[in-house]
């Protein structure tokens, strides 16, 4: 990632958990916890959030409900298909996880009973392929994520529909080699996206949006036989960013780089 940085390193978009249909319960005035946690992340994944709250200007409090949630957790598959012998290992390792889930919720406000409900489908797949020996490591990684979400408001002033897909494939293919002297070469390929997307109609008025992130890097590094970094070769690396909204607002921006350096940037970049 020298010296073109991977996908969201210098600027992560975070990822906002809509709570609506939880509004009626939450301003009970009792205490309540929201918590975050990664699927099996070996009980540990650093995280940082914070809520965001919309008030009714026009009552001290409201009341509401939750009434539906199918949210389950999750149920990965792994299918293991290793071919393991004394001098050589291959075979994959796959796993899939997808789930959808609806949630719906009211809240008695000043303008009415307004019902929010979110319904969400959430697709991951991790293709792994594995070529073991004595003086080869190859590991080649098909990963896939997708996130396609839809909001909607019933009741109020201002009722509407949104909807958002998120998509963030990677791509990684890993080969160490241990050449005759002991020394090692270590080349990685990486290739990652990021897409999203927003479609809202609410309040007699509609907006799109359409984000696109993508890069692809490759480089080489040599060890000594000891471990020691010699050096790297055969670095390059590029990035497409890409936004486009419905109120006309771009930006278009292409990055290239070579041998540890950037060679070339679009007039985009500028902006």
């Amino acid at each position: 990632w020298f010296p073109i940085p991977g996908v969201q390193t210098l600027n992560f978009i975070p990822y906002r958990v809509n709570l609506t249909p939880f509004a009626g319960v939450l301003s009970n005035g009792r205490p309540h916890t929201i918590s975050l946690n990664v699927f099996n992340a070996d009980s540990y994944f650093s995280a940082t959030a914070s809520l965001l709250v919309y008030l009714d200007s026009d009552a001290s409090e409201v009341t509401g409900e939750l009434t539906q949630d199918t949210l389950t957790a999750p149920a990965p598959v792994v299918t293991k298909k290793l071919d393991v012998q004394p001098t050589l290992t291959t075979g994959t390792v796959d796993i899939t996880s997808n789930r959808a889930f609806e949630i719906s919720g009211y809240v008695e406000t000043s303008k009415g009973k307004i019902t929010t409900t979110v319904s969400e489908s959430v697709r991951f797949s991790n293709q792994q392929f594995f070529k073991i020996n004595s003086t080869l490591f190859e590991q080649n990684i098909s990963q896939s994520s997708s996130v396609s979400s839809r909001t909607t408001t019933a009741g109020g002033d201002a009722p509407g529909v949104s909807n958002q897909n998120f998509n963030f494939p990677l791509t990684l293919d890993i080969t160490q080699l241990v050449a005759s002297n002991g020394d090692i070469g270590l080349t990685t390929a990486a290739r990652q996206n990021y897409t999203a997307t927003l479609n809202s109609i609410g309040g007699g008025q509609s907006y799109n949006s359409s984000q696109t992130n993508t890069a692809q890097h490759i480089d080489t590094l040599e060890f000594n036989s000891s471990g020691t970094l010699l050096g790297n070769m055969n670095q390059s690396s590029a990035q497409q960013y890409d936004f486009f909204d419905s109120t006309g607002a771009s930006y278009v921006c292409d990055l290239t780089a070579g041998a540890n350096v950037l060679t070339s940037f679009s007039s985009g970049c500028m902006q």
